[in-house]
């Protein structure tokens, strides 16, 4: 699975794919854009396999697949639809037919299944402005200045990162947890 370089544009006409392409590729799981957009695992996606009889392959370059008319596609018999699935069966040991195997492979596999197979109904939150609501900490917050040292796995790099307040150790982030605490009035 891909993702659109920001600095490409957006050749999809898909709003703020080019601002914002994870979230864009989060939301369009299952609707089958490619592989730069979308997603084929857990279910999404067609059966592409052109001797199921549910589409076919053009001879072009790059081929495209043509799937069968929704006319066509209402016609199948349920019977048919047991035995040769219409859409993508992926992975595949989510979809055995043995329960124990696709339970196990869930169990084993569920963060990739969340990440890669269900879509999100909403941007994440990092795509929400959250203003200036929060008294005496604002975006323009030093959060250099709420470290006492750094890592040295970052050879010199003292910028925050995504998560570092959750990630760093709490001798190097300390301070921003003691501004929560005065802020949120928790003590």
């Amino acid at each position: 699975m891909g993702n659109i370089p920001a600095n490409q544009g957006n050749h999809f006409n898909i709003p703020d794919a080019a601002e914002f392409p994870w979230g864009c590729q989060e939301k369009l799981k299952g609707r089958m854009l490619g592989e730069f957009l979308g997603s084929t695992v857990g279910g999404w996606g067609f059966n592409q396999i052109q001797s199921d009889g549910y589409g076919y392959w053009t001879e072009g370059i790059p081929p495209e697949w043509i799937p069968i008319t929704p006319a066509q596609a209402h016609a199948i018999s349920s019977n048919q639809l047991v035995t040769i699935p219409f859409f993508n069966k992926s992975p595949g040991e989510l979809f055995s037919t043995n329960s124990t195997t696709a339970q196990n492979f869930a169990q084993q596999h569920y963060y990739d299944l969340l990440a890669r197979a269900i879509p999100a109904r909403t941007y994440g939150i990092g795509a929400n402005p959250i203003g200036n609501d929060i008294p005496g900490f604002t975006l323009s917050t030093d959060m250099q200045s709420l470290q006492t040292g750094w890592t040295t796995s970052r050879n010199g790099d003292t910028r925050w990162l995504h998560s570092d307040c959750q990630d760093m150790a709490y001798i190097f982030t300390h301070q921003l947890f003691e501004r929560f605490v005065n802020l949120g009035e928790l003590k």
